[in-house]
């Protein structure tokens, strides 16, 4: 029996105030959840099947778009199908099938699911956008007067995006404090305008040599495998003159090279275009790829 199921519960004013994930996921691909062979049982969510202990160690099946847990027994009395079971459904299900085990994943910027202690914190949050005085384009340049009406860039919308780039049904999220005293799969950063290259006298280069610094300690502190997601630079057309002398600052540097000592074998850092790329190759550090910008 098959109980379908949204990874996020709601409240009765529709804000999400629980996140349910997997202990192991049984992914089918090319099939379809109409051919799938379990009777279904439909239900609004998973509540009172089960402890939030046993809902915690749920064995699920994942077909097109669909998530459901995997139960035995009638509906008058359902049980959880274990984890460790998972070997002895795969002959129902077809030939291209993928296990996959939660991981748990620190994330710096996680947007937390929305509860009322989140909101009430929210509002007590003065950033209400990723900008400074300079507008940040697509392509990591900028320019000396940005358009003032353009829409602010909220921080909250990235995390979102960011947050929600991965499997939430084969992920666990773990805040980078709580990931202090934890041992989670990987660390995923994500960030906006962090390689800023002003000059080392500015006011603005001293305040994000600060940020990044701070970056790099979470990578050390942490020392799990790292992503970096979305990072740029930030820097008007005047001051850059040609790309061929354009490099990182020396604390740039070191932030992208913790995070490549902990993923030797593939590229890690997702920059925001072939600009900040170049300035990464140009200071000797060749994990960064570009994948454009996140916005």
């Amino acid at each position: 029996m098959a109980v379908p199921f949204s990874a996020y519960a709601l409240d009765e004013a529709g804000f999400i105030t629980k996140h349910r994930s997997c202990k192991t996921t049984i992914i089918v691909h090319g099939g379809k959840w109409s051919d799938q062979p379990f009777d279904e049982l439909v239900m609004d969510d998973i509540v009172g099947i089960g402890s939030d202990a046993e809902l915690d160690n749920m064995l699920c099946v994942q077909i097109e778009s669909t998530v459901a847990v995997l139960l035995s027994g009638t509906t008058d009395k359902l049980n959880l199908i274990q984890p460790d079971k998972a070997k002895l459904i795969i002959a129902s299900l077809g030939s291209d099938i993928e296990i996959v085990d939660r991981k748990t994943v620190a994330m710096r910027g996680l947007y937390e699911p929305s509860s009322p202690a989140v909101r009430l914190a929210r509002q007590k949050d003065g950033n209400y956008g990723n900008v400074s005085d300079l507008c940040c384009f697509c392509f990591c340049r900028c320019v000396d007067k940005p358009n003032s009406n353009a829409p602010l860039m909220v921080q909250f919308v990235w995390q979102f995006g960011a947050t929600r780039l991965f499997n939430p049904y084969t992920t666990k999220f773990l805040s980078v404090s709580a990931a202090e005293s934890a041992k989670p799969s990987a660390l995923v950063m994500a960030s906006a305008n962090a390689l800023h290259l002003p000059n080392p006298s500015s006011q603005s280069y001293k305040q994000m040599k600060d940020h990044v610094n701070m970056m790099t300690n979470v990578v050390k502190k942490i020392d799990r495998p790292t992503i970096m997601l979305g990072i740029g630079i930030q820097a008007k057309f005047s001051d850059i003159e040609e790309t061929k002398s354009v490099r990182l600052h020396d604390h740039q540097v070191a932030l992208m090279q913790e995070i490549g000592n902990r993923n030797p074998v593939m590229k890690s850092v997702s920059v925001r275009g072939e600009f900040t790329e170049t300035a990464c190759e140009n200071a000797g550090v060749h994990n960064c790829l570009s994948l454009g910008c996140p916005r």
